[in-house]
């Protein structure tokens, strides 16, 4: 019974840390390229939570930066 927990334990260990981790991955390589002058890069992600509530607001500034290069 021991061991049977135990990889039922780890396998959901790495599917809760690859849900987590995979979308932060994603977040960072975009804000790298944006980083580089992508500016009409808009960030997308699945979820409605707190990281998503980030990549909206990453999204607006973005926005008000590329209103007011045009202006110029």
């Amino acid at each position: 019974g021991l061991p049977v927990i135990s990889i039922a334990i780890l396998f959901w260990g790495l599917l809760v840390s690859h849900r987590i981790a995979g979308p932060v991955y994603r977040l960072e390589k975009d804000l790298e390229k944006i980083e580089k002058g992508d500016l009409s890069l808009r960030i997308r992600i699945r979820k409605k939570d707190e990281l998503g509530s980030i990549v909206e607001a990453i999204n607006r500034v973005l926005d008000k930066i590329q209103g007011k290069a045009r202006q110029v």
